[in-house]
């Protein structure tokens, strides 16, 4: 008889084991979601207010130095096809580059109007959210990831707990 409770003591250890070793790998997926949820949320916060900040926001000619077609498929089942253009700029006798989707085919040799700003580092770049609007939905992201990753954390942590009932 003492073999048999034995042997379930032994499958409850193993059991119970197994059940924190899976509730590490939940806790450690919801902390990798969550620092990059803060990171995210830090890095855009950090580029919006470079950009909000900036004593010189202009707009530019700047040429198209590389194309590539690019298409992506949408929940709606339509692909979208788009550009990805390599362009250059000059400002103030110095030259820039960017990288920025288009909706529309460009060629090399091509010009768009470009606006950039002077950055705390003294170089001028491309702006990439230029509304409190396009800020906000940019974040929705790591928001999400944050919520995701506090999840996992609160759910790795419930079932690392020990059964009550059985106490």
């Amino acid at each position: 008889m003492s073999s048999k409770a034995e042997r379930r003591r032994e499958k409850a250890r193993e059991k119970r084991k197994n059940t924190i070793k899976n509730a590490i790998l939940v806790a450690c997926f919801g902390l990798f979601f969550l620092v990059m949820g803060i990171l995210g949320i830090v890095i855009s916060k950090s580029k919006y207010s470079d950009y909000k900040n900036s004593d010189d926001v202009r707009t530019v000619e700047a040429k198209v130095v590389n194309s590539d077609i690019h298409s992506e498929k949408r929940k709606n089942e339509r692909r979208r096809e788009y550009w990805k253009v390599k362009l250059s700029y000059e400002i103030d006798g110095k030259e820039y580059s960017a990288i920025k989707d288009f909706d529309y085919e460009l060629k090399k040799g091509d010009t768009v109007k470009l606006e950039v700003y002077h950055s705390k580092d003294g170089s001028y770049k491309a702006a990439v959210t230029t509304s409190d609007a396009e800020y906000q939905i940019d974040n929705i992201l790591f928001i999400a990831s944050l919520g995701l990753g506090i999840l996992l954390i609160i759910v790795s942590i419930v079932a690392a707990l020990p059964d009550k009932k059985k106490q």
